[in-house]
C-alpha cells in the first residue's frame, strides 16, 4: 500500500463496504487488497477500516440468582471490581466468593451468579457515513479501466456469500 498523491494521468476512486461483523470486514480487506495489488494499474491509496483489540471477558450476573441470594447487582459488581483491583494482572478467578455476604452472612461463589464470555473486543470502530464499514480508497492509472478493478473487486465481494449482511458503494 502506497501513500501520496494521484499521478496525474490516474484516477482516484472509493470502496465502501458496510457491515457489522468486524472480523468478516478485516478478512475482506485483505482479500480485496491481494485482488487489487494483482491488477496491473491499479493501486491501493489507503485503507480506513475497524480492528480487532485484545481479550475482552463480559460478566453477565443472574439477576433472578442474586435476588435469591438477597444481593444487588450493584453490591456483586462492587465485588468484581475489588477483586480485579487486588489482582495486579487483573485476572478473575470464577471460583472465588464474593467478598460482599449474603443477608444470612454466607459468601457467594462468582459462578454461582455470574457467566462469564471471552471474546475479542474492539479496538477501532470505523463508521462510514454513520454504518459501521471499511473505506479503501484506489488509485487507477490509464492502463487500467476503472470498471475492471470494480468488476473485479465486485465478483470477490459477491463471492463472500451470505453469511453476515454487507452493502457496498463506490464513489469518485
Amino acid at each position: 500500500m502506497q501513500n501520496g498523491a494521484s499521478t496525474p494521468s490516474s484516477k482516484r476512486i472509493e470502496l465502501d463496504v458496510f457491515g457489522e461483523d468486524v472480523e468478516r470486514l478485516e478478512s475482506l480487506e485483505t482479500q480485496l487488497i491481494q485482488r487489487a495489488e494483482q491488477l496491473s494499474g491499479a493501486q491501493v491509496f489507503d485503507v480506513l477500516s475497524p480492528r480487532r483489540g485484545g481479550l475482552e471477558v463480559q460478566i453477565e450476573f443472574d439477576h433472578e440468582r442474586l435476588s435469591e441470594l438477597g444481593l444487588s447487582l450493584a453490591k456483586a459488581k462492587e465485588a468484581v471490581q475489588r477483586q480485579l483491583a487486588r489482582d495486579a494482572e487483573h485476572t478473575l478467578d470464577l471460583s472465588a466468593y464474593l467478598d460482599t455476604p449474603t443477608e444470612s452472612g454466607a459468601l457467594v461463589p462468582l459462578d454461582s451468579v455470574a457467566h462469564l464470555t471471552e471474546s475479542v473486543g474492539i479496538a477501532r470502530i470505523v463508521h462510514v457515513n454513520g454504518r459501521r464499514g471499511l473505506r479503501m480508497r484506489f488509485d487507477v492509472d490509464s492502463t487500467i479501466a476503472a470498471s475492471e478493478l470494480t468488476r473485479t473487486l465486485e465478483l470477490l465481494l459477491s463471492e463472500a456469500g451470505p453469511s453476515a449482511p454487507l452493502d457496498f458503494q463506490w464513489r469518485e
